[in-house]
């Protein structure tokens, strides 16, 4: 579900009527996809999946050594109930394929997972002291991290958010681009 329902956006705009509604659920979805992307967040309670064709290095420079830690890439971490799990989990999972291409789970108890400071910032996986990093195959995409984000349900979603939704679902609606 959007965070801004179809009547808050109608209501911050002044219409009335039923005439544009798909045209207003379309820029609701468009408005909340671009802040999602501008932000790096997830505003609603999303279950994604990064790909990584190789464990992380500090920093960028050849020779760099491998990290110990992965960052994902939205935020905030959301603990969500899991079946099979007896507490919330924000990472449900971390695969990697091995040198032959087996598939192989990374066991939960080589890592933390680390929400962030604030939802401002990315959370992290770091390996455990004891823990080994595994050896990665060379395949496209070969360490698959299965987590979830965003700040809840819709209603859980900071007024300061929905705001700028509406602002710029307005501003495209006031503003169309034309297409040629």
């Amino acid at each position: 579900s959007e965070p801004v329902t179809l009547a808050e956006l109608k209501a911050h705009l002044h219409i009335d009527g039923e005439d544009d509604d798909t045209m207003l659920t379309g820029l609701l979805a468009a408005a909340r996809g671009a802040l999602e992307g501008v932000t790096g967040r997830c505003f609603v309670e999303t279950k994604l999946t990064a790909y990584f064709d190789t464990w992380p290095l500090v920093g960028t420079y050849v020779g760099a050594c491998q990290s110990r830690e992965i960052e994902l890439p939205k935020a905030p971490l959301l603990a969500v109930e899991v079946e099979g799990e007896d507490d919330p989990v924000s990472v449900e999972s971390i695969k990697y394929l091995d040198e032959d291409g087996v598939e192989q789970p990374l066991d939960p108890d080589t890592y933390s997972v680390e929400p962030g400071i604030s939802v401002n910032w990315f959370g992290r996986i770091r390996l455990k002291p004891d823990a080994s990093i595994p050896t990665l195959g060379d395949f496209p995409g070969a360490l698959r991290v299965t987590f979830y984000a965003g700040y809840g349900a819709a209603a859980a979603v900071p007024e300061e958010i929905k705001t700028a939704i509406k602002l710029l679902a307005g501003h495209l609606h006031t503003n169309p681009v034309p297409i040629n």
